[in-house]
C-alpha cells in the first residue's frame, strides 16, 4: 500500500530523503519557503510554505490528512524539528512531542534540561539586546570564566557561533549571535576543550538505537567550521561507551521518544560533555551521504 509523506525542505540536503521516499513508492509532498528550491521538481507535489510558519504547516498537514491521508512528517538537514513535531501531533502521527522538539531546539531550555538531569553540560547564561551591556557581569555572577562560546539559541550549522577568549570582543560576538537568532536570543557558555564527536540515533517508543558515531573535524578558530568527519571513529571502545551513555541520558532528559536524534559531544579532561542534542538527523552531508 502506497504511503504519503510530508517532507519539510526542498534544498540539496533534502534531495536524498525525497529520492529515497520516492524509490519506496511513496507519494512525497514537499514544502519549502523558497519557491525555486532546487529539489522541488523531485517531489510528487511541491508547495511554497515558509518552514518557520508552524500554524501554516500544521494547517497544510491537516488538509493532506483530510484529503487522501498522511502517513508521516519528516525533515533532514534542517533545524525545523518543531514544525515537524507540531504537524505530526496535530495529525495523530508518531513523532517526538512538540515539547520535546522545543527542548531540543532552544539551547537555553536544552541546557536547563541537562542541568535538571545532572548531566555533564557547560554552564551558561542567556543574553538578548536588552541585557547586552550586563553580559560580562552576568558571566562573573554565574562563575563562568573565559574562554567562552557565544552562539544563537536557535540556529544550526555554527552560524553566529564563536569562541571568545577575553571580555573585549564579547558584546560584539553576542550582537552577531543575536542577529542569527530567530527569537533574538543568544547563549554564552563555558568552552569545552577536547575532541568532538557526532552521534546519531533513532528512538522508537523510548527505545534507543545508535546508528552512527563519527569523529568531527572542526577548523578555523575562533569559529567552528566542520570540514569533515571520520567513520569509524578511532576512539577506544571504553571512551565510546562513556560518550554513548551520556548521549542516551541526554536524549531521555529532553523527552525525545520517537524519531531521530543527533548529538554533538566532546571528551574533555573531566569526561564526556554534551554540546548539543537535536531532534533530527545531522545537517550537511552527514545524514544523507554518510550515516
Amino acid at each position: 500500500m502506497s504511503k504519503r509523506i510530508l517532507i519539510l525542505g526542498a534544498g540539496i540536503m533534502q534531495g536524498v530523503a525525497i529520492r529515497t521516499a520516492r524509490s519506496r513508492g511513496w507519494e512525497t509532498v514537499v514544502i519549502d519557503g523558497n519557491p525555486e528550491s532546487p529539489c522541488r521538481t523531485l517531489a510528487s507535489r511541491f508547495e511554497p510554505i515558509d518552514l518557520k510558519d508552524v500554524p501554516a504547516i500544521v494547517s497544510f498537514a491537516q488538509s493532506l490528512q483530510r484529503d487522501g491521508g498522511l502517513d508521516g512528517v519528516f525533515t533532514a538537514a534542517t533545524d525545523f524539528s518543531v514544525p515537524v513535531a507540531a504537524a505530526a501531533a496535530a495529525c495523530g502521527l508518531s513523532g517526538h512531542s512538540p515539547e520535546a522538539a522545543v527542548n531540543a531546539s532552544d539551547k537555553l531550555i536544552m541546557r536547563s534540561r541537562f542541568a535538571a538531569a545532572n548531566l555533564p553540560s557547560p554552564r551558561c547564561i542567556g543574553v538578548d539586546t536588552a541585557s547586552l551591556s550586563r553580559v560580562c557581569s552576568s558571566l562573573e555572577e554565574a562563575g563562568i570564566a573565559f574562554p567562552v562560546v557565544v552562539k544563537p539559541v536557535d540556529n544550526m550549522g555554527a552560524r553566529g557561533c564563536m569562541r571568545i577568549n577575553t571580555p573585549d570582543n564579547l558584546v560584539c560576538a553576542c550582537t552577531d549571535a543575536i542577529r542569527y537568532s530567530r527569537s533574538g536570543n543568544a547563549i554564552v557558555e563555558e568552552y569545552m576543550d577536547g575532541p568532538e564527536f557526532s552521534l546519531e540515533a533513532l528512538v522508537f517508543d523510548g527505545e534507543f538505537h545508535l546508528t552512527g558515531f563519527a569523529d568531527r573535524h572542526i577548523h578555523f578558530p575562533p569559529y567552528f567550521v566542520e570540514m569533515g568527519h571520520t567513520i569509524p571513529t578511532g576512539l577506544p571502545a571504553t571512551d565510546r561507551e562513556r560518550i554513548i551513555s551520556v548521549f542516551r541520558a541526554g536524549i531521555a532528559s529532553l523527552g525525545l521518544s520517537h524519531g531521530a536524534a543527533k548529538g554533538d559531544l566532546k571528551l574533555t579532561a573531566q569526561g564526556p560533555m554534551i554540546g548539543e542534542i537535536a531532534a533530527r538527523l545531522s545537517g550537511g552531508y552527514m545524514s544523507g551521504w554518510t550515516f
